[in-house]
Order: C-alpha cells, then sequence, then structure tokens
C-alpha cells in the first residue's frame, strides 16, 4: 500500500534544508512576509504553525527548541493572535520566475 511521505525534501541534504527552513522562518517573522517557491513556502508555512501553536499554548519551551533565537520568540509572544489554532499564514501566487518557470508565492503573516 502506497504511504505519503510527509518529509519534503527540497532536493537538499537534510542539515543543508534544515537550515534553509530556519533561515525562511526568522525572514518571516522579522519582515511578515517572504517571497519564495510554493514548495518552500507551504513547508515553511507548515513550520511556524506548530511554532504558533507551541506559543499559543504557552509552551514556550518548545517553541524556543525549533527557533533558537529569543528575540524571535518574543516578536512571535506579542503578535496579536486571538486564539486561533491554524491559519497564522497566508499563500499568495504572485506569478512564474524568469530563470526556470518555478511559481513564485508570496507567504505572509495574517495579523
Amino acid at each position: 500500500m502506497y504511504k505519503k511521505k510527509s518529509v519534503v525534501k527540497l532536493g537538499r541534504p537534510t542539515k543543508e534544508r534544515k537550515l534553509m527552513v530556519k533561515s525562511l522562518l526568522k525572514d518571516l517573522i522579522t519582515h511578515g512576509y517572504i517571497r519564495t517557491t510554493k514548495m518552500r513556502a507551504w513547508v515553511v508555512a507548515k513550520e511556524f504553525d506548530a511554532i504558533m501553536n507551541d506559543v499559543v499554548n504557552n509552551n514556550l519551551r518548545a517553541a524556543y527548541l525549533k527557533l533558537n533565537d529569543e528575540k524571535m520568540l518574543e516578536k512571535l509572544k506579542q503578535m496579536n493572535i486571538n486564539d486561533k489554532k491554524t491559519g497564522f499564514t497566508r499563500i499568495i501566487k504572485i506569478g512564474n520566475r524568469v530563470g526556470d518557470g518555478a511559481e513564485l508565492v508570496l507567504l505572509e503573516i495574517i495579523k
């Protein structure tokens, strides 16, 4: 029986992929939005929702272990959340990249 894989590899080795996702997460928290490819945005949005669930449930230790940055955690705690459980981000299609035709999206935090 076919079982769907839960890890999207993004064409990179594990360490490189984890660092890339963490870097995109920090950019998303710092600026409020990022412009990236569709699959990267999907992975980052999934990770961001998990971190925000930890912040909402006051499980700050788990959120800190995922981010490893005290400033980012403080910024997340100050966000106006309104007791949501999911749906902290929005993905908006903005077209294709000129060089390789990859689908570009705008990933932004919903406030």
